[in-house]
């Protein structure tokens, strides 16, 4: 707001809003703030089409050439008329309608209508809803886990906050569903849990359930997870075969999926991330198998002089599916009588050595 020549002093001013919700009548909380501080009444602010028209505030405030102010119109962004029709995309903006003789001059006296006959409109603002999305983690695969084992990730998901509000995250809810035959399924898990962290930083972790059902595995947590970030939820649990007259075949598959649930913090509406039932991975049954080859460094067919050390032959372990501890490994020579002795590495570091012999066994190992 400008003052040109004098200083003039508002005496009232006619606000009001268009919305594209025909439907919403009024805003809760009308006010006029100069400056960062609030001018006039609280009331309500009335809509363009409405009766009345506007709603007029006494301001009573000064302008001085020179010194232009900020006038800003506010409101709650809730519809006042006791049914809230305001929803999401609906769209709002604020106006200074024309005033009626409501601006006085200070010094020549008299009064003039300001703004004149056009009113003057602000920025179109949009409603939006809080919102979160829940997608499945990309990074984490689908497993192939030998049973039993403990602890293991069964699930892997991405959660990104509103770009409006942050979300108080309240609920996570798991379903268990068979993927490939019944076998393997809810009952094959226990001592289920989760974990959420945001980064590397463990922000909430549950306490485990022991008994695990098909649906409806809840979890209370109380996380805010404030505008435009991200946490990722990752789900653990044992699981073994449960006993049941089927036993868990290999390739046999179970998945579980989430649903999360929060609050929005400003608006207080319930969220619930994307959509309920966010499939995580497929964890598949399977068998765990060890494979021993020559590497690629082992040496070629050579003829070698007598009375020094040479390498003979360098093999790698492939574990699939679980980890092995090597104990114990068998060597057979072709011809022994030239081997006076055999010497056992793993990399540069001599493990142990044992006399040249056609078989040769070193046992006691613990490579995992």
């Amino acid at each position: 707001v400008t003052a040109f020549g004098e200083p003039m002093k508002i005496e009232t001013l006619r606000a009001t809003f268009t919305g594209s919700d025909g439907s919403v009548d009024s805003l809760r909380n009308g006010r006029i703030m100069i400056g960062g501080v609030q001018y006039g009444s609280t009331s309500t602010l009335m809509e363009a089409s409405s009766s009345p028209a506007y709603t007029s505030y006494t301001l009573n405030y000064t302008v001085y050439p020179g010194t232009p102010v900020m006038m800003e119109l506010r409101a709650d962004m809730y519809d006042n008329d006791g049914t809230d029709n305001l929803s999401n995309g609906d769209t709002i903006i604020g106006t200074i309608a024309a005033g009626s003789s409501n601006v006085q001059k200070v010094d020549s006296l008299g009064t003039i209508s300001a703004p004149n006959a056009t009113t003057v409109a602000a920025n179109t603002l949009t409603i939006a809803d809080a919102s979160a999305t829940l997608t499945k983690n990309g990074t984490y695969a689908n497993q192939t886990v030998v049973l039993p084992t403990t602890n293991f990730k069964v699930g892997s998901w991405n959660l990104a906050g509103s770009s409006t509000e942050d979300i108080l995250l309240t609920t996570l809810s798991f379903d268990v569903d068979a993927v490939s035959d019944v076998e393997f399924a809810a009952g094959d898990m226990t001592n289920m849990y989760v974990v959420v962290k945001n980064g590397a930083t463990v922000v909430a972790q549950t306490s485990p359930i022991s008994t695990v059902a098909a649906a409806d595995n809840n979890f209370s947590i109380n996380y805010t997870l404030a505008k435009n970030t991200n946490v990722s939820i990752e789900l653990f649990a044992n699981l073994a075969d449960d006993g049941s007259a089927t036993s868990i075949d290999a390739t046999d598959s179970v998945k579980t999926d989430l649903t999360v649930t929060g609050t929005a913090m400003v608006s207080g509406s319930a969220v619930t991330a994307t959509s309920a039932d966010t499939d995580g991975q497929t964890i598949a049954a399977g068998t765990a198998s060890i494979t021993a080859t020559a590497d690629a460094s082992t040496p070629v067919a050579a003829i070698v002089y007598d009375n020094q050390t040479v390498t003979a032959a360098a093999f790698k372990f492939d574990a699939v599916t679980s980890a092995y501890d090597i104990t114990d490994l068998v060597f057979t020579l072709a011809d022994a009588t030239v081997a006076q002795s055999v010497d056992l590495y793993d990399g540069a570091t001599l493990v142990a050595s044992r006399p040249g012999a056609s078989t040769v066994t070193f046992s006691g190992l613990a490579w995992n």
